[in-house]
């Protein structure tokens, strides 16, 4: 026998989609952002619903601006990959779901806005996704946080010993490690993709 389920006003609205001013809407009410995760097992390193690190190594960045042609995935890609420390063509974007995070206040595409709007929190997420990562390498090698670092290729290195682990060796772990309070940003002078000419990952499709 199925469950009878009752749905409000409000609910009917997830999923729904509205054209407003010249961009596609689609509207989510009622859900806290940290109640749902998009990755579907803990051992998917989740800071947040933008991105998801799998054991086998595979690093998946939510886009939840639609791509018409201005290059928002490419360019969310490289606000990632600056702070996480990898390369660009290691990120797989995929379009994002409805989710609470992405309501601001509406998931909506239009008004030159993607970039503008996202900027900051895209490079949050590396950066706090890189110090959970790097926290969960000094753990397993028990070593201070100061003798661990990551190398550019999507690997921490173990100063001390030259070990080296792979991000998504360190999915599992890093996806239990206490979120930071706060992180530093890449000073413009240290930037190694922003600003440098990435080749459009969605040219070939």
């Amino acid at each position: 026998m199925s469950q009878k389920r009752t749905i409000s006003r409000r609910r009917l609205l997830i999923g729904g989609t509205a054209v407003a001013g010249g961009g596609l809407v689609l509207g989510l009410f009622g859900e806290d952002a940290d109640d749902r995760r998009l990755a579907p097992a803990k051992s998917i390193f989740e800071p947040n619903a933008y991105l998801q690190i799998r054991p086998s190594g595979e690093i998946v960045l939510q886009v939840d601006k639609l791509e018409m042609g201005q290059g928002v995935m490419t360019g969310f890609i490289t606000l990632v990959a600056e702070e996480l420390d990898v390369r660009p063509a290691q990120i797989t974007a995929r379009h994002a779901p409805v989710h609470a995070l992405f309501q601001t206040p509406a998931q909506v595409t239009g008004e030159s806005n993607s970039m503008r709007t996202r900027w900051e929190i895209l490079r949050r997420t590396g950066a706090i996704a890189r110090r959970m990562l790097l926290d969960a390498a000094a753990r397993r090698w028990n070593v201070r946080d100061a003798d661990v670092t990551t190398q550019g290729d999507g690997t921490v290195l173990n100063s001390l010993t030259g070990a080296s682990l792979a991000y998504g060796e360190l999915a599992e772990e890093a996806d239990q490690v206490r979120e930071p309070s706060s992180v530093k940003l890449r000073s413009p002078e240290d930037f190694q993709h922003i600003g440098s000419d990435v080749p459009r990952i969605d040219i070939r499709g």
